[in-house]
C-alpha cells in the first residue's frame, strides 16, 4: 500500500544555534514522531516545483509525478525487505561476536551462520 508523504519548506533561522536545533530535530533518514524523513533539501523545492510546472508541458509533469510514485513504491519495497532482514543481520552480528569472544568454535559459528543466511563462511 503506498505511503503518504508530507512536504514542508522551513525557512531556517539566521541564528546558528536555532538553525542547529531545527536540523537536529529533523535528522535525515531519521524518525520524527513515527514518520521517517526520506529527503531534505536546502532549497525551497515547492517553489522550484511550481516554477517547473509552469514551464513544462502538463503531460511531462504528469509523467514526472508517476515516476516519483514508482520510485517511492520501490523504496517502500526495499524498506520492507530491510525491515525483515534486520533481525537476521542482528543475529549474524551476535554469532560473529560470540565467535570473536571465543564462546563459539569455528564449526558452531559456521553452523549458526548457515542456519541464519545460507552461508557458513567466516573470515
Amino acid at each position: 500500500m503506498p505511503k503518504d508523504y508530507l512536504t514542508v519548506v522551513i525557512q531556517l533561522p539566521d541564528d546558528p544555534e536555532q538553525r542547529k536545533a531545527v536540523t537536529t530535530a529533523l535528522p535525515m533518514a531519521g524518525n520524527f514522531h513515527g514518520g521517517r524523513i526520506t529527503a531534505m533539501s536546502l532549497e525551497d523545492e515547492i517553489t522550484v516545483n511550481e516554477l517547473l510546472e509552469e514551464k513544462l508541458d502538463a503531460f511531462e509533469v504528469d509523467v514526472a509525478r508517476a515516476q516519483a510514485k514508482e520510485l517511492a513504491a520501490r523504496a517502500e519495497a526495499v524498506d520492507v525487505a530491510n525491515t525483515q532482514a534486520a533481525p537476521v543481520r542482528e543475529n549474524i552480528a551476535y554469532v560473529i561476536g560470540e565467535r570473536l569472544a571465543g564462546r563459539l568454535d569455528v564449526e558452531q559459528a559456521g553452523q549458526a551462520l548457515e542456519t541464519l543466511n545460507g552461508t557458513s563462511k567466516i573470515d
